[in-house]
């Protein structure tokens, strides 16, 4: 990635609106000349989770309206099932820190974690991964199986959101 220079100031008045990418600066960012700015800062676990409800609702509504769209495409299908696997795991990552909890660096560790703390079905999002990488590709048939499934894990999420803790 290339460097992003940021001010103290802009870093200060941006953690509400952008709590996730600022976590992940701050887990992985290199100073390269002055203070370390990263190390002091805090994020509101009240934005941290207001951003959490909003990317899993969110990406409900356009998992249900693509898939609709979609209709018989498997290539599009398939798509949107990696995309949906794809765009979720920083989601899972920021859901375990609003618990609080250490966030392993390997997805499968991180999709144990969330069976565990949320009941998310890891094997779902585990053979997603691995069908991804493998490029063995999903069946036609078996795609509607797949976004149903995912379908029913973010309504899960929706509902848990709602009463994780507001502050």
């Amino acid at each position: 990635n290339a460097p992003l220079f940021l001010t103290e100031e802009y870093i200060s008045r941006s953690l509400d609106v952008f709590p996730i990418e600022f976590l992940e600066m701050k887990d992985f960012h290199i100073t390269l000349y002055g203070r370390e700015v990263f190390k002091e800062i805090t994020v509101n676990t009240v934005h941290l989770r207001l951003f959490c409800e909003q990317q899993i609702k969110g990406k409900l509504l356009r998992v249900r309206q693509a898939y609709l769209e979609k209709g018989l495409d498997p290539r599009a299908k398939l798509n949107l099932i990696y995309d949906a696997q794809g765009s979720l795991m920083p989601v899972f990552t920021n859901l375990l820190r609003l618990r609080r909890l250490e966030v392993p660096s390997a997805k499968s560790d991180i999709l144990k974690l969330m069976r565990e703390q949320f009941g998310v079905n890891d094997a779902l999002f585990t053979e997603i991964y691995k069908d991804r990488q493998s490029r063995r590709r999903i069946t036609s048939k078996s795609a509607d199986d797949y976004l149903d499934s995912i379908i029913q894990q973010l309504e899960k999420l929706a509902v848990m959101i709602d009463y994780e803790p507001k502050n």
